[in-house]
């Protein structure tokens, strides 16, 4: 039961079980990934096609964050095999993103938890937006912060829970911020830059970009609410 539980609290984070999917092994097959992309967003660029991208595809992991920091469970499936269902909500390009099976097992220790957080951010995570990056020639930090927003929505979302669950958000989140997390990976924390500061829950509360995450290339839209008013032929990085 608590694994059904599960998968229906993940489709908040549009994320299905063992569905069609239009794209096999989305981390992988990146061309029909970004095929599939630029046709939906009508992109002006290829890497404001990219920011659009891992903005979605950040639910693949920030969705296991949340999972891991509530029960202490990690998905045990194949990550190799996650797909992408297309789909849009109120014709705005909206995927889903199909796991197939796998059981939530039992993460025990600050050992099992630091490993369950570096798959999932600092190895999945980091080669997908390298990859992405490389392809598209888009900035990592502009990637990096479009999966910071989420993770940071989400982490503080869980600090309103119970204390147990509220504590393991906390360290999970710290964990993250410390440059020794990313030794041999990135110069220091990808992610403590986005804070500018403050702590996570004033952060949220005062929410605000660093960089600019392009949607206003994107047909039909303006810059959004948490722009920092950057040029609109360059970032800020």
């Amino acid at each position: 039961m608590q694994e059904v539980a599960i998968w229906k609290e993940l489709e908040r984070f549009n994320i299905l079980c063992d569905e069609k999917v239009s794209v096999e092994n989305f981390a992988k097959d990146l061309s029909s990934v970004f095929e599939l992309a630029q046709q939906r967003t009508n992109a002006s660029k290829p890497h404001a096609m990219a920011s659009v991208l891992m903005r979605n595809a950040a639910f693949v992991y920030v969705s296991q964050l949340f999972i891991l920091s509530k029960y202490r469970m990690k998905w045990s499936g194949d990550y190799g095999k996650v797909g992408l269902l297309d789909g849009d909500v109120n014709g705005r390009w909206s995927p889903m993103w199909v796991f197939p099976q796998g059981e939530w097992v039992p993460v025990e220790g600050d050992a099992e938890t630091h490993s369950a957080l570096q798959t999932l951010i600092c190895d999945q995570c980091r080669q997908l937006i390298k990859a992405v990056a490389k392809a598209t020639k888009s900035s990592p930090f502009v990637l990096w912060e479009n999966v910071w927003g989420y993770m940071l929505w989400m982490y503080v979302q869980l600090f309103q829970e119970s204390s147990d669950i509220a504590d393991r958000a906390r360290k999970d989140i710290e964990y993250f911020l410390r440059d020794e997390t990313w030794r041999g990976l990135e110069r220091r924390s990808p992610f403590q830059k986005f804070l500018t500061g403050q702590t996570p829950e004033e952060s949220m509360a005062n929410y605000a970009r660093i960089t600019c995450c392009l949607y206003y290339m994107i047909p039909g839209n303006d810059k959004c609410p948490y722009c920092p008013k950057v040029s609109n032929d360059r970032c800020l990085i």
